[in-house]
């Protein structure tokens, strides 16, 4: 996690990424992170503009910060993440910002259920 104090809000990363940042931190030290060496204050809209001025070459398609986030809040979804950390990670207002993603979440199946300890509802 990253001081809500710099950034207006909480910034978090997924627990396998944890000791890659650890170690990013350490040798930035008072530097930007992302881009370490920058004096000047980054834009508004950075992980936009990086994405426009780092195109992949062809045939590979181009990046764009929106897909890539809503690409990355469906993954949470799908792992059954709480909407409220969700929603909190993301910067939404609300769990029901989610609403626009959930078509794209498969239902929990039978096979999947048992998993979590739960049982089918239903006649036996």
């Amino acid at each position: 996690m990253l001081d809500a104090a710099v950034f207006g809000r909480l910034v978090v990363a997924r627990a396998e990424w944890e000791d890659t940042l650890i170690g990013l931190v350490r040798q930035a030290g008072d530097d930007f992170l992302f881009r370490p060496g920058h004096r000047d204050p980054p834009p508004d809209n950075l992980i936009a503009s990086w994405t426009w001025q780092h195109r992949p070459e062809a045939p590979l398609p181009g990046l764009n910060a929106r897909r890539l986030r809503a690409s990355w809040i469906v993954s949470l979804m799908r792992r059954r993440i709480d909407a409220g950390v969700i929603a909190a990670a993301a910067g939404l207002a609300s769990t029901a910002s989610l609403a626009r993603y959930q078509h794209f979440v498969p239902p929990v199946t039978f096979f999947v259920a048992p998993q979590w300890g739960l049982r089918p509802s239903g006649p036996a």
